[in-house]
């Protein structure tokens, strides 16, 4: 649903109305940033900063949208990390006949045969990576962070050479880097000589 456009809409006499509050809160939830609520709404990006600054009850909704959208996310990445189960219930068909006498159907019809099970979802290796690498980076992150303090420069072009770069192992990585620097500092010393 879109607000209908006001031409004389006046953002510091806006009153804003419950539906307005309700939308925001809605499209928080299904992730929408600032840009795409201002749209829905029908107002400016800076309508919404103004808001977002003036009117507290705005501004709670908002948040309570975005945080409520993550919890709920992060709740199924976690239960999807570690697997999980829950009641269910799996509805068959099941033919009733009625019999005569002779043996022979008299009557013939499906009736629904409900099923109670437990549903199970096995632990989801991507999910409990991404959930680790969120949480605890500097034991999980994929990308390492080499920090190199050298008053030279490293070319590293080759490095972009590979056919398969992430296949590169950490000490080819380093042996490339050490090759590197040494080249540099070969260069600086002979700059330095000249």
């Amino acid at each position: 649903m879109r607000i209908p456009k006001n031409n004389s809409y006046n953002r510091n006499n806006c009153k804003l109305s419950k539906e307005i509050l309700e939308l925001t809160y809605k499209f928080m939830l299904l992730g929408a940033n600032e840009a795409q609520l201002a749209d829905a709404l029908n107002v400016s990006k800076p309508t919404i900063d103004y808001w977002k600054q003036q009117k507290p009850e705005f501004l709670q909704v908002l948040k309570a949208g975005k945080i409520e959208a993550d919890a709920n996310v992060a709740k199924a990445l976690y239960h999807r990390a570690l697997g999980y189960s829950h009641p269910d219930t799996v509805v068959l068909t099941n033919t009733v006949r009625t019999y005569n006498n002779e043996g022979k159907v008299i009557e013939s019809h499906v009736e629904p045969l409900l099923v109670p099970m437990i549903k199970y979802y096995p632990p989801d290796s991507y999910a409990a990576n991404k959930w680790l690498s969120l949480r605890q980076r500097e034991l999980w992150n994929d990308v390492t962070q080499i920090n190199i303090n050298h008053s030279g420069s490293v070319n590293l072009n080759y490095l972009q050479q590979i056919e398969n770069p992430e296949m590169v192992t950490d000490q080819e990585l380093m042996l490339a880097l050490n090759k590197g620097m040494e080249l540099a500092l070969i260069k600086n010393n002979a700059a330095a000589n000249n």
